[in-house]
């Protein structure tokens, strides 16, 4: 069972309440006042700094492609996802500011032919295989 309490403000209601135990110590160390982002970003960086022998770091299987790398997702350059833990595909972006984008979003049955890293994604995850189908003949 969890229990969650109201907000009383917005400010209130974007941060957060992180404990985690020093592994040295096992003591338990509250950032009550850590926001979201603080307590997802910077505290893992400081502590990865601090305990290097216990933290591996694998950024290239995190958030890659980046923003900056639309092409190699929605565009004809290929990533290979496979590896990755998760693909953030910038859906937003690519729709509102990239070139990639032309009219259409993705559905069911057009990602069968979908040249991009997307479709392949899409391909493997709605048909359990990445190929890509001859487009119809009209």
């Amino acid at each position: 069972m969890s229990y969650t309490r109201p907000y009383s403000s917005a400010a209130e209601h974007h941060r957060t309440s992180v404990e985690y135990v020093r592994p040295t110590e096992g003591r338990r160390l509250s950032l009550q006042s850590a926001s979201a982002f603080t307590a997802a970003t910077q505290v893992p960086f400081n502590l990865a700094r601090r305990f290097p022998h216990l933290v591996h770091m694998d950024e290239d299987r995190i958030n890659r492609p980046n923003f900056d790398e639309l092409e190699l997702i929605w565009g004809a350059a290929r990533f290979d996802w496979r590896r990755n833990y998760a693909v953030h595909l910038w859906y937003r972006l690519w729709k509102d500011v990239s070139p990639y984008f032309h009219g259409v979003e993705p559905n069911d049955d057009n990602v069968k032919t979908w040249n991009s890293t997307f479709g392949e994604m899409a391909r493997a995850i709605l048909y359990g295989s990445e190929r890509l189908a001859r487009a119809p003949v009209l």
